[in-house]
């Protein structure tokens, strides 16, 4: 038995095959020995268990060298085949697309940084595994039929295995069937770009999508999901559930939707951090208050009224009208709420500063249109920021800094992560994890997202449990029903014509929601053309004659002076182009406009003045307005630092389908994306399966990373 296992060790070195036939080959040693017409043909099936022996015979002549190379180089080219077949379908290839994303479907998924990382690693594992194919060829062993079932047909030519690597199944379809659920897990794992966790089960699309083909367009509509019945009767009522001075915070709500029932206890009943994500409408910035009044409760500056001396609470040290002890700098009394945009952040400060005024809470905006003196700052309960302000303040170290009177950090639209824009949210919050480990004081985060797929990497980042902390509601979830409806216009050379025909889709939209008394949102991606659409919309339904009977509208409320009111203020404004639009029944909406006009176009929408508002992406971020049908109008998208244009993000669109039909104004909602055909497949892909959001911190590393050198946060390695 030792001759035996030396002779294997050394024909196929000490590996786990050698110890197989070791296994098998040991217990047929004696007989060998013994039996002298063993024959070397006998020796040499041997392996196969065949009745064989020889007359001690070397011990060269128990393994075949030659053949078990050749076997080796044979589950190589099998193995490094499969491996390329996976890769090729995390990175969205078709198998015999080897240059880029097919359109066709994948059958396994993999969470990846980027999609030409993904890409780029599929090609390297084609080279791998032809390489590994040449060489099995090479050594005379060429693939036989039943080699091949293992991974695809039998009949290829010499050019596709080289090339291919066996990546094709028996029905046509990537192969590995033979692979359980875990294995292909497990692989694609293996796979996975650094910084990945979580793999992600693909999606196709839902059942009663319907396609339609029309004059140089292609659409695709997708049903609005049914809604989960079964959570329906939730519903916590506010008055039983907590004391009346809190419920002040809550008036006009008598009782929690069963999205917020289903968190109440998590937000108001402990200190664990938070990850709440559902789609936009969903009632997330009620569960923020929960957490908002849970912690004022806690630090005294909401006093709990059955306390004797609740009724003096009002007369402070200062002799004013508020308790200074809940309004000074003290570490962890504070709330900072941070709003992805200015525009945002202004209304959270309304409605935060309407809601909590019966309770004395001061709520003031720190944003670059906003600065607060020191005093201000200090006297401040709640201080509504923005992501780039908040890092700056936060630079700023010392005992008396803001960032150590805070106690609960609030980040409103926390999958802006994915945006260029998150590397200041990562910063902000591994700032905070650092001061949570120096001061030893618990900092409570919040985060609010839309639905994301790997939810549990962002609740890994932020510090949530997993099971305390981290909730998740999926479209089926939504109060009010999205019905989605993708259409791709034939590429056209003349962009001219390719604008004509957006233009042509978008009225047929807007037409249609205006017939049924629904009130229409076109977003479009420049303020000049907020103008422009508008004035097509015009043109188009003055040549058919519907521009009165259809756009122009005399307003919703009850006594019927909307329009007339309107009609006053539009009039004066400076905006020449604004008053025009209005008497068309049409609005615009863009930053480029004065603050106050920009305030008059969102009232105007709002009472019914206007039917069809045309607007820029930031009227999506927050802004509440009661459009049942949303429309994209295009997808390019101007990007400075890239010189041209790009695609629309797919949050950006993401969040302005989110803007259809709001619960306190609709029960239903439409959303339409107008974009190239060549577009059209990638949108589909990426909101019905969802996109991952990953990591953007690396691209700007050398940027946050000075600043923590220069704040004296970390130091180079040298001085250590």
């Amino acid at each position: 038995e030792g001759e035996v296992q030396a002779a294997l060790f050394d024909a196929l070195g000490e590996g786990e095959r050698a110890m197989e036939l070791m296994f098998e080959i040991a217990p047929l040693a004696q007989s060998i020995r013994n039996n002298k017409s063993m024959t070397e043909t006998s020796l040499r099936n041997i392996e196969s268990g065949g009745n064989s022996g020889a007359a001690g015979g070397g011990q060269e002549t128990l393994i075949d060298v030659d053949e078990e190379q050749r076997r080796f180089l044979r589950e190589e080219a099998i193995e490094a085949a499969s491996i390329a077949a996976v890769a090729r379908a995390a990175a969205g290839m078709s198998p015999v697309d080897r240059n880029g994303p097919a359109s066709a479907t994948a059958t396994h998924t993999v969470s990846r940084r980027s999609d030409k990382e993904a890409q780029k690693f599929a090609k390297k594992a084609a080279k791998r595994a032809a390489a590994a194919l040449a060489a099995a060829k090479e050594a005379g062993d060429i693939l036989d039929d039943e080699d091949l079932e293992l991974i695809g047909p039998s009949k290829f030519d010499s050019d596709a295995l080289q090339t291919e690597g066996y990546v094709f199944g028996s029905g046509g379809n990537i192969g590995l069937e033979g692979m359980t659920k875990e294995e292909i897990q497990e692989m694609q794992r293996r796979l996975a770009p650094e910084g990945t966790k979580q793999y992600y089960e693909p999606k196709g699309l839902p059942p009663g999508t319907e396609r339609e083909y029309g004059p140089g367009y292609e659409m695709v509509t997708i049903p609005a999901p049914i809604r989960d019945q079964s959570k329906l009767h939730l519903r916590i009522d506010l008055d039983s559930a907590m004391s009346a001075q809190c419920c002040k915070a809550f008036a006009g709500t008598s009782s929690l939707n069963p999205m917020q029932s289903e968190v109440f206890d998590a937000a108001f009943h402990t200190q664990e951090n938070l990850l709440i994500c559902a789609p936009t409408g969903a009632g997330k910035t009620n569960v923020a208050m929960l957490t908002v009044v849970a912690h004022l409760r806690e630090k005294g500056i909401i006093k709990n009224e059955k306390d004797p001396y609740a009724a003096y609470s009002h007369i402070g040290d200062d002799g004013g009208g508020r308790n200074s002890s809940s309004s000074q700098n003290g570490e962890g009394r504070k709330i900072v709420y941070i709003a992805p945009m200015k525009a945002l952040a202004q209304e959270v400060v309304e409605k935060f500063s309407s809601k909590l005024k019966p309770l004395n809470v001061i709520v003031r905006e720190l944003t670059g249109d906003m600065q607060l003196t020191r005093l201000e700052a200090e006297s401040s309960d709640i201080i509504v920021t923005t992501p780039e302000k908040w890092d700056v303040v936060t630079r700023k170290g010392g005992d008396g800094s803001l960032s150590r009177t805070c106690g609960l950090l609030i980040i409103d639209e926390v999958h802006l992560l994915a945006d260029e824009r998150g590397a200041v949210i990562e910063s902000v919050v591994a700032r905070l994890h650092r001061l949570v480990e120096s001061s030893q004081r618990q900092v409570r985060i919040v985060g609010l997202s839309a639905t994301l797929p790997n939810y549990k990497d962002v609740a890994s980042f932020l510090k949530v449990h997993p099971s305390r902390g981290l909730f998740f509601f999926g479209p089926e979830d939504r109060p009010v029903p999205l019905q989605q409806t993708f259409v791709g216009v034939t590429n056209l050379k003349d962009r001219f014509r390719r604008e004509q025909k957006m233009n042509d889709v978008c009225y047929e939209v807007v037409s249609d929601s205006l017939r049924r008394g629904c009130q229409v949102m076109v977003f479009v991606h420049s303020r000049k053309g907020t103008g422009e659409t508008a004035r097509a919309l015009t043109e188009r339904a003055m040549k058919e004659g519907s521009l009165e009977s259809l756009f122009i509208t005399q307003g919703t409320e009850r006594n019927g002076d909307a329009y007339t009111r309107y009609a006053e203020r539009a009039s004066k404004s400076r905006n020449k182009e604004l008053t025009e639009h209005f008497y068309n029944g049409l609005g615009i909406h863009h930053a480029g406009m004065l603050r106050n006009d920009r305030k008059l176009s969102e009232q105007m929408f709002n009472d019914g003045a206007i039917k069809v508002l045309c607007c820029t992406a930031t009227l999506a971020w927050g802004i509440n307005l009661p459009a049942h049908t949303v429309v994209v109008k295009g997808t390019e998208v101007y990007n400075p630092e890239k010189g041209g244009a790009v695609d629309l993000s797919i949050l950006d669109v993401q969040q302005i389908f989110d803007s259809a039909g709001c619960p306190q104004f609709d029960t239903s909602g439409e959303a339409t994306l107008i974009t190239s055909h060549d577009s059209l497949a990638p949108y589909l892909d990426k909101l019905i399966k969802a996109v991952p959001i990953e990591s953007n911190f690396v691209k700007q590393l050398a940027d946050h990373l000075n600043a923590e050198v220069a704040c004296w946060n970390c130091c180079i390695c040298s001085e250590t």
